[in-house]
C-alpha cells in the first residue's frame, strides 16, 4: 500500500487536473497497483470529482446518515441515470445498529428488514 499526500494546494488545481501529467500518473499507478483510490471533495463544492471521473473504473459516493440533505437524493439518482460517473455506487455510513438501539434494549419488537435477494434479511427461496 502507498499513499500520495495532497501536499500544498496550488493556485490552479483545476488546470493540474486537466494536465497530461495527471493522466501519466494514473496510468503508471494502474501498472503497479491493483486498486487506486482517489479521494475527492464533495461534488457540489468543486469540479474535481467530475474532472477525475474520466480516469475512474468505479465511483463511490460516501453518504453519512443524518448529514446528507435528503433533497440531494434525486440529484444523485439523476447522475446515476445519466451515467455521469462510471459504475456509481453509494456507501451509507454512520447508521445506528438496531441491535444496540434503545428500542431493541427495551423490548420494542419492530425492526427493519434491510437486505436484497435470496439469503439476505427476509427474502426466501420460495
Amino acid at each position: 500500500m502507498a499513499v500520495i499526500p495532497v501536499g500544498t494546494i496550488p493556485p490552479n488545481p483545476t488546470e493540474l487536473l486537466f494536465s497530461d501529467r495527471l493522466h501519466a500518473l494514473i496510468e503508471d499507478l494502474r501498472v503497479h497497483y491493483d486498486y487506486v483510490f482517489i479521494d475527492c471533495p464533495p461534488i457540489e463544492v468543486v469540479a474535481d470529482s467530475t474532472i477525475i471521473s474520466k480516469y475512474a473504473d468505479h465511483t463511490l459516493f460516501v453518504i453519512r446518515a443524518g448529514i446528507l440533505d435528503l433533497s440531494m437524493l434525486p440529484i444523485i439518482d439523476e447522475m446515476y441515470e445519466k451515467g455521469q460517473y462510471p459504475m456509481m455506487s453509494l456507501v451509507l455510513n454512520g447508521t445506528v445498529n438496531p441491535r444496540n438501539s434503545y428500542a431493541r434494549r427495551y423490548g420494542n419488537p419492530y425492526s427493519y428488514g434491510y437486505g436484497y435477494g435470496i439469503g439476505y434479511a427476509y427474502a426466501t427461496e420460495d
